[in-house]
């Protein structure tokens, strides 16, 4: 019995309901609070409690079961114009590891340098009820970005800008936009760029497994954990600069044969590996391993 206290049916990615979804299909039980209620999370009956970014240590203090967190953001990036977001969220770590009893961070850069003992690698995952290729339209995007450029990083901004004015009219980018109209939108683009930064050797963004769980076509910053996931060139393709990035956008532009292979095993893949389902049930192997 899981206790999930997070932002239930509150739209977008639609992360939370996916976690519920994958939870129930592997046998679990799932009492669900919103965090505009988290106050009552010590009435939870479960066996643990899991959450994601909620922050009240208050009533973590009186939750008497094991409680469990979930951080999908990158903690930490080397940029700048990131410093206070950097800051708030190590001070929500430091704020809530002591009062866990284990967590799990797709930012395997913070799970490396930690003391407690309590962090875990593990990263998202896509959405399996609505893991299939969308509908093209008549209109194809050649470029494709899926992102939020602002907030991102000087980085982020760059490369957004860098391709609007090298690329022009073959360029375009959507915000906000999810499920099914988002796998219409990757179904009609050529190439789903993802841009160079912020991306590690053990972080990069959930939008890897939503694009090839739709069936994209993803061109790729390089990251040497990311080889574990997708077999470079067969499954996506991975660029280590700007200008080897658009040597392959320009090779894949005129292949589209190519750029097929690699778009149905790339789906295949992650159908196979990389869904919340996959995810969730590592999570609960390590919470009975280690708290119960």
């Amino acid at each position: 019995r899981v206790g999930y206290i997070a932002k239930h049916d509150s739209g977008g990615n639609e992360d939370e309901n996916a976690i519920t979804y994958a939870l129930e299909q592997l046998g679990h039980r799932v009492e669900r609070l919103r965090e505009s209620r988290g106050y009552v999370g010590h009435r939870l009956e479960c066996d643990f409690v899991l959450f994601h970014h909620w922050h009240d240590p208050e009533t973590l203090r009186r939750i008497k079961v094991p409680k469990v967190f979930w951080q999908f953001d990158l903690v930490t990036y080397p940029d700048p114009t990131l410093s206070q977001r950097n800051q708030r969220r190590i001070q929500w770590m430091n704020d809530i590891i002591p009062l866990v009893d284990l967590g799990f961070c797709t930012d395997g850069d913070w799970v490396k340098q930690d003391q407690s003992g309590k962090l875990n690698w593990l990263m998202q995952g896509c959405d399996s009820r609505f893991a299939v290729p969308g509908k093209a339209s008549s209109v194809i995007v050649p470029l494709l970005f899926t992102g939020m450029s602002k907030g991102g990083g000087l980085g982020r901004e760059s490369f957004v800008e860098e391709m609007r004015h090298r690329y022009r009219s073959q360029f375009s980018q959507i915000r906000g936009v999810h499920g099914e109209a988002l796998a219409d939108v990757i179904a009609s683009s050529d190439i789903v760029l993802a841009p160079d930064h912020p991306a590690t050797d053990t972080y990069w963004s959930n939008r890897v497994f939503l694009t090839l769980g739709f069936q994209g076509f993803l061109l790729h910053p390089y990251c040497e954990r990311l080889k574990d996931f997708y077999e470079d060139g067969k499954e996506l393709v991975m660029y280590k600069s700007r200008s080897e990035l658009y040597e392959l956008i320009d090779h894949y532009l005129k292949s589209p044969s190519e750029r097929q292979k690699i778009r149905e095993a790339g789906y295949a893949r992650t159908i196979a590996e990389h869904t919340y389902t996959h995810r969730v049930e590592k999570l609960i192997q390590v919470v009975k391993e280690r708290l119960f």
